[in-house]
Order: C-alpha cells, then sequence, then structure tokens
C-alpha cells in the first residue's frame, strides 16, 4: 500500500504541477486584461477624450467583466466552501488532468486516508 502510494506521489506530483501552471497563467492573463482596460479608461479620459465618451465604454467594460466572471463560475461550477477561489479552480484542473491521464485521484486519496489512519493508531 505505501509503496503504491509512493508511486502514486511522484504521478500527483507532476500532475499537481501542470495545474498550478494552468492556474498561474490564467491569473496573469486576467491580472493583465484589468491592467489593460484601467489603462484604456485612464488615457482614454484624460489624454485622448472626455468623460463623456469613455464613461459608456467603462460602464460597458466593467459589465462585461462582471458578465464573465459570473459565466466563469457558472461554468467551473465551483463550490467555494472552505476554499478560496484559487485553490477551487487548483482542484477542477487537477481533477481534469487526472481523468485526461488516466490517474485515479479517488485510489490516491483513499491511500492517503488510510495511511494518515494507520499512522495515527500506531
Amino acid at each position: 500500500m505505501v509503496i503504491e502510494k509512493e508511486f502514486m506521489d511522484e504521478k500527483f506530483k507532476v500532475i499537481k504541477k501542470k495545474a498550478d501552471s494552468f492556474v498561474d497563467r490564467i491569473l496573469w492573463g486576467v491580472f493583465g486584461l484589468l491592467i489593460s482596460q484601467t489603462t484604456y479608461i485612464g488615457v482614454g479620459t484624460y489624454v485622448i477624450f472626455s468623460w463623456d465618451i469613455m464613461e459608456p465604454q467603462a460602464y460597458l467594460i466593467n459589465l462585461g467583466n462582471a458578465i464573465l466572471v459570473y459565466a466563469g463560475f457558472c461554468y467551473g461550477n465551483l463550490s467555494y466552501k472552505g476554499l478560496n477561489i484559487v485553490e477551487s479552480m487548483k482542484r477542477l484542473r487537477i481533477e481534469k488532468i487526472c481523468k485526461q491521464e488516466g490517474f485515479d485521484l479517488e485510489k490516491y486519496e483513499e491511500l492517503g486516508r488510510k495511511i494518515m489512519e494507520f499512522k495515527t493508531r500506531h
């Protein structure tokens, strides 16, 4: 049981690293998008145009962001009880990668629980 868990640990580390890098790329991409939107609104308001022209654009940009976030929550079907958003995103990605690579995540977690129970008893 312990040998099987150690073998699965190595594969899980690779899967976790893939999931972490994917979620990090998403978060940095969203950060870059928000910075570019803020820059566009600021430059458009104070340098190129005026607030009369930029106000509807700023409203629509913010509305679009809200709709995209809501759609992401609905599509991701995330549960945020006790977890933060990043951990939930990573967990979803780990589950997807495990399914793609044929890694039995339930068996891995069950082995981990059995080993912890054994250690606490002895």
